[in-house]
């Protein structure tokens, strides 16, 4: 980055209004980054790491959105694919969060009292800035467009490669996750405390689309895995693997038992029994490709799965 836009941007956020001293013209502007994994409500030990204003950093958005997002990510698993000669790391789940943590700063209240807050949770990352919604859920989930609270803030962001501005943010996380096949993210106000929270669990999908698993494959139901034919030893052994592979998620076992049962599925079959997307089916496959390879040998149509463990 040029030194000129460097500086220009590291100024605190406040010069971005016009005026030189935060504490006048923003009481009560305080950024939160709290690493909160493995550690309950009561516990002795508060967080793992904390980034806060605390004398050790510049105060301000464009540091905070840059060394909070940093902590965050090291905290997620990072992809790593080629993209011709050149390897890309990341992949959608660190998009994803990238692109959370830009909506959280250009849609927060800072005129309100409050903290922008991102707390990383065991299990989810729940993201927290004052101020209300412009819209409703329902609207925000079916990707209607809103405008940003502060544009100027997105405007500038938007300068230096953080975000699009064309309203589509909230669509790319919730593909993302669809991807991934975690929990859907959920967003909603929080009232009393003037806040808007996004949740973003970290945990995949345990429910199966029953209705679409029954009706796949030509209408023949599937095999209960709770209740495997002992007489068939093939698929019987091949099951119990899975199932005791512990490095396995719960999706991508049952992936694994479609496959099983069903080798001659194709890809959107097997999304549409486990009421999911080809694109998450595919990328679980990836995910686990250094513990369990799934090849189809022959055609996509007549051909059947190959699962193969290693080690």
């Amino acid at each position: 980055m040029p030194k000129k836009i460097g500086s220009f941007f590291k100024l605190p956020i406040q010069l971005f209004y016009g005026v030189p001293y935060p504490e006048l013209a923003f009481p009560n502007f305080r950024l939160d980054y709290l690493d909160l994994i493995d550690i309950e409500p009561g516990d002795s030990k508060k967080w793992n790491d904390r980034l806060t204003d605390d004398g050790r950093w510049e105060h301000n958005l464009y540091n905070f959105l840059v060394l909070a997002l940093r902590k965050l990510l090291f905290t997620l698993p990072s992809e790593g694919k080629l993209e011709g000669t050149v390897r890309r790391d990341g992949g959608p789940l660190h998009e994803a969060v990238r692109e959370a943590m830009i909506n959280c700063i250009t849609y927060c209240d800072y005129l309100l009292g409050g903290v922008l807050r991102i707390d990383r949770r065991t299990d989810r990352i729940v993201m927290r800035n004052p101020g209300t919604l412009r819209i409703s859920p329902e609207r925000i989930y079916n990707g209607d467009y809103t405008q940003a609270r502060n544009s100027t803030i997105q405007k500038m962001l938007r300068m230096i490669g953080f975000g699009d501005n064309i309203g589509s943010g909230f669509m790319k996380i919730i593909k993302a996750w669809d991807t991934l096949g975690f929990n859907n993210p959920e967003i909603h106000e929080e009232p009393e405390v003037n806040e808007v929270w996004l949740t973003l669990p970290l945990s995949v999908k345990s429910q199966i689309n029953s209705q679409a698993y029954s009706q796949i494959n030509n209408g023949h139901n599937i095999k209960d895995y709770s209740r495997v034919d002992i007489d068939d030893n093939s698929d019987s052994q091949i099951i119990s693997h899975i199932n005791s592979h512990s490095d396995l998620s719960v999706i991508q076992r049952s992936i694994l038992k479609h496959m099983v049962s069903f080798p001659e599925s194709s890809i959107e079959e097997i999304a549409n029994a486990l009421g999911t997307k080809p694109e998450s089916i595919r990328y679980q496959r990836r995910l686990m490709q250094d513990k369990v390879v799934t090849e189809k040998a022959g055609s996509n149509k007549a051909g059947q799965w190959k699962i193969t463990f290693i080690g």
